[in-house]
């Protein structure tokens, strides 16, 4: 678990690597860009969205160089390059280059030595170049990649899993689908058929279509749908409401205080009374769906019934969850109640914004402290993390998912 860090005189640290991609038009694009001031950045990273996104304000005047210092264009009163989107000169920056931006502070700690804590916030495409005044660059992380990569015309076969299917789409990339991910399950609904979508539409449509499986990128390992969190790989961090917590939207909710509720689906396969032409019997997959709640902290659960809808939310919170290893009602209810008392405790709900140190990502632990409400102090999985620097200092907005009993 990270310290609680104290210094002075910190200096703000924010690098910038940007690499050209040739193109058809300019196939002699190859340069690497090394930035170390924006006038802004911001960063959205959580497992809930498809795509990790970041924008980045650069003033017009700026010095660009090389990894070995030499000047690639600009000088401190103007730029002598053509910004991106133009044919003339060759474009510093145009949709499709490779970008990393890092951030930290480098500061003298309580021995007196000085430290330089600098991390990868973000690594991915440029996808926009809007040329203002300052101008922005817009990014996508390696979801971009999957955004241009057609799928094929095909007809999956009812045997081929979901793993198997992304792994075929991946091919001749070096990207790789997680092998933690527990997406083994095999279907023959709307999205066995992909028509030529790109790979991160076939995603988004899975969710959509019945699979409420999230899909993001850690890295260049494609994750879907659960677990959600490995502790395995979770840093821990400390933070102090007196002390390195800079301000907060935390509601603390007691228990008996809050109504629950999720819907709770899978698809299984049944026979329907019928044969095929070698003998075998004819099979459909029906989707099966229950609802499970915690209401003044009792449990209740409702199986849907055909045409019937389930009952309606009438206050509270209702969630999502889907359970591919579930092979029937009560399995459902049984994983639902497990997944939904996680939401179910006395404690922190919201987000807190705190400095740029210590880094954080959505899936690592925080550990909230209160001097003077000690009863208020626990452990909880980051859901998401809101990245902000450049000439106003570095900050971290996180948003809590639930409290790790």
């Amino acid at each position: 678990m990270g310290e609680v860090l104290i210094f002075n005189h910190a200096r703000v640290i924010t690098n910038i690597t940007i690499e050209q991609q040739p193109t058809s038009d300019f196939p002699t694009r190859n340069k690497i860009m090394v930035l170390d001031f924006c006038v802004s950045y911001e960063i959205e990273s959580t497992w809930q969205d498809l795509t990790q996104t970041a924008k980045l304000v650069l003033p017009k005047n700026i010095i660009i160089r090389s990894p070995d210092g030499k000047i690639v264009s600009g000088n401190r009163s103007s730029v002598d390059s053509n910004i991106g989107g133009f044919s003339n000169p060759i474009p510093l920056f145009l949709r499709g280059d490779k970008i990393t931006i890092s951030g930290g502070y480098k500061y003298f700690n309580l021995q007196g030595k000085e430290v330089s804590d600098v991390n990868v916030l973000f690594e991915g495409f440029i996808s926009k170049v809007t040329s203002k005044k300052p101008f922005m660059l817009e990014c996508e992380d390696n979801m971009w990649l999957l955004k241009q990569i057609p799928t094929p015309v095909k007809q999956w076969g009812k045997s081929q899993t979901l793993r198997q299917i992304l792994e075929y789409m991946l091919s001749g990339t070096d990207l790789t689908v997680s092998s933690k991910s527990e997406i083994n399950v095999t279907y023959n609904i709307k999205s066995t058929m992909s028509h030529g979508e790109s790979v991160a539409q076939f995603l988004e449509e899975n969710k959509k279509g019945g699979f409420h499986f999230d899909s993001r990128f850690r890295g260049k390992e494609l994750r879907i749908g659960y677990p959600t969190y490995f502790v395995d790989e979770a840093a821990e961090h400390k933070f102090i409401f007196q002390k390195n917590v800079i301000e907060d939207n935390l509601e603390y909710q007691r228990q008996d205080d809050i109504n629950l509720s999720a819907v709770v689906q899978n698809y299984v396969i049944q026979e329907t009374g019928k044969t095929n032409k070698d003998g075998t019997a004819k099979t459909k997959k029906k989707r099966i769906e229950v609802l499970v709640t915690f209401e003044k902290g009792k449990e209740k659960s409702y199986i849907k019934k055909t045409n019937e809808p389930l009952p309606p939310n009438v206050g509270g919170e209702r969630r999502q969850f889907f359970f591919e290893s579930a092979t029937n009602e009560q399995e459902l209810i049984k994983f639902g109640f497990e997944q939904l008392k996680k939401y179910y405790y006395t404690g922190f709900r919201g987000t807190f914004t705190t400095f740029g140190i210590p880094y954080v990502k959505y899936g690592d632990i925080v550990i909230l402290e209160d001097n003077i409400l000690p009863e208020r102090n626990g452990r909880y999985f980051v859901k998401k993390v809101e990245y902000a620097g450049g000439t106003e200092g570095n900050r971290q907005k996180i948003t809590l998912d639930y409290l790790i009993l």
